[in-house]
C-alpha cells in the first residue's frame, strides 16, 4: 500500500508541475518558444496542445509538400516558418488587426504574405481542437504555396480550392490522410444548385483574379464551396487526378505567362492564361458547364444528395465516378470563418 501511495503521490506531483508550467506560460511575455525542423512556434497555450500542433504541422509539411511538388529553395529551404498560437481570442484579434486583416470576429487563423514579415497566426479554440486543426491546415497550405513562389499571386480559386481540400486532413500515429469530405461544402453546393447560383467553371476561374474587374475580384463564400468541390473531385477521380496535379505544378512552377502588378514586385496569372492552361491540362473542351465530361461531372457529389429528404443530421453514402465511396454526414457546416 505504501508503494502505491508513493507512486500516486509522484504522479500527482508530476501533473501539478505540468499544470504550473502551463499557467506560467499562459502569459504571452512568458510564452513557449519551440523550434522544429521546419517551424518556429511561439505560443501561450498548454504544452500538450503545443506538442500536438507542432507534430501535426511537421507531418502536414512533409506530406502536402510532396503532393503539391513543393520543394522550397534558396533561403526558404532552411527558413523556420514563424507560427503563433494564442490562448485568448482578444490577443489573437489584436494581432490580426495589427497585421492589416479584417476584423474576423469568428476567425481562428490567418496567414500574412508580407515580404519579410511572413507569419501564420492561430487562435487555439480549446473546446474544438479539430476545428483549430482544420483552419491550421487551410492556412498552412497558403503559407507553403506562398513560400514556394513568393513573387507570384496564384489564381485565387486554385489557392482556396487546395487550401480547403487539404484542410480536410488528419494526421494520427504518423499516418497522414488528406482530402476528407466536407459535408458543409457539399450541402452549400446543393443549395446553390437548387437556387441556380452555381457558376460555370470559367467564371469561377475569373473570380478573384487580379486582372478581373473590381466586381469579379471579389471571392464570395459560395466560391469556396465550389473550388473545394472541383479540387476534391479531381483528386478523387482517376481520369483527372494526374491532370489536376499537372495543372497545379505548371502554375506553381510558373510554366504559364504572368503579368506584373503595378507598383509591386509580384506578378499574377491573367485569367485568360489560367483558363487556357486549365482546359489544356485537364483536356476538356469547355469550361462553361456544357462539357459533360467535366463540368457536369464535377457536380456529381452534390447531385446524389437531396436536401428535402434529410431534415435531421444523418449519414448518406456518396459514390464518385471512380467508384470511391464516402459516408458523408449530412448536417449544417460548423466551419469557422477565416
Amino acid at each position: 500500500q505504501k508503494k502505491a501511495d508513493k507512486l500516486r503521490a509522484a504522479e500527482e506531483a508530476r501533473l501539478q508541475r505540468i499544470k504550473d508550467e502551463d499557467v506560467k506560460h499562459a502569459d504571452w511575455e512568458n510564452r513557449w518558444i519551440l523550434e522544429t525542423k521546419h517551424f518556429r512556434i511561439e505560443a501561450n497555450i498548454t504544452r500538450a496542445k503545443l506538442d500536438l500542433y507542432a507534430t501535426t504541422l511537421e507531418g502536414y509539411y512533409e506530406n502536402v509538400g510532396k503532393q503539391l511538388g513543393i520543394q522550397l529553395k534558396g533561403k526558404w529551404k532552411k527558413f523556420k516558418l514563424p507560427v503563433y498560437f494564442y490562448k485568448h481570442r482578444e490577443e489573437y484579434l489584436k494581432r490580426r488587426r495589427d497585421s492589416g486583416q479584417d476584423q474576423g470576429e469568428h476567425a481562428l487563423g490567418h496567414f500574412v504574405p508580407t515580404p519579410g514579415n511572413e507569419e501564420l497566426v492561430m487562435f487555439d479554440q480549446t473546446e474544438d481542437t479539430a476545428q483549430t486543426l482544420e483552419v491550421l491546415y487551410h492556412e498552412a497550405t497558403h503559407f507553403l504555396i506562398y513560400l514556394y513562389q513568393p513573387n507570384l499571386i496564384v489564381p485565387r480559386w486554385m489557392n482556396e480550392g487546395c487550401a480547403e481540400y487539404y484542410s480536410g486532413s488528419t494526421f494520427k500515429d504518423g499516418e497522414y490522410t488528406p482530402g476528407l469530405v466536407h459535408d458543409g461544402h457539399v450541402l452549400a453546393f446543393i443549395h446553390g444548385m437548387k437556387r441556380g447560383t452555381v457558376e460555370s467553371i470559367e467564371q469561377l476561374l475569373e473570380s478573384g483574379n487580379q486582372g478581373a474587374s473590381a466586381a469579379l475580384r471579389q471571392f464570395p463564400p459560395a466560391y469556396y464551396h465550389q473550388s473545394w468541390l472541383v479540387a476534391h473531385y479531381c483528386m478523387n477521380t482517376k481520369k483527372y487526378r494526374k491532370r489536376w496535379q499537372t495543372y497545379l505544378k505548371k502554375i506553381l512552377d510558373r510554366k504559364v505567362k504572368t503579368q506584373a502588378i503595378e507598383a509591386s514586385t509580384r506578378k499574377f496569372v491573367p485569367f485568360e492564361e489560367d483558363v487556357a492552361l486549365f482546359k489544356q491540362t485537364m483536356k476538356i473542351k469547355e469550361t462553361t458547364g456544357e462539357d459533360p465530361a467535366f463540368s457536369d461531372a464535377v457536380c456529381e457529389v452534390g447531385s446524389q444528395l437531396n436536401l428535402t429528404t434529410y431534415q435531421t443530421p444523418t449519414q448518406v453514402r456518396v459514390t464518385l465516378s471512380n467508384g470511391n465511396e464516402y459516408d458523408v454526414n449530412v448536417q449544417a457546416d460548423s466551419k469557422a470563418k477565416r
